[in-house]
């Protein structure tokens, strides 16, 4: 089914917009690539930051397999975040 329905069940907001970017830089085989989102799980909203929690998130596919990696987790960030993950 849809994610969105999904985060519902369990009392949680998906969006997929927002004013803070999350970035991933995927390090592969000696090569970086870079993936912006605003996807994220929410709980929270017209409150303060530390009582607006996110989950950001990234997910994707790669040589078939399918990955969700936790870009950030906590009260609602003042600006962007950036992750990085080195690929085995």
């Amino acid at each position: 089914g849809r994610i969105d329905a999904f985060f519902a069940q369990i009392g949680l907001d998906h969006a997929q917009s927002g004013g803070i970017t999350a970035t991933l830089k995927l390090h592969r085989a000696g090569e970086v690539s870079t993936h912006e989102c605003h996807t994220h799980i929410k709980q929270g909203d017209k409150t303060t930051r530390i009582a607006a929690a996110r989950v950001y998130y990234y997910a994707f596919t790669l040589e078939g397999n399918p990955y969700a990696v936790l870009l950030y987790a906590g009260a609602h960030p003042n600006e962007d975040v950036t992750r990085e993950w080195h690929f085995p």
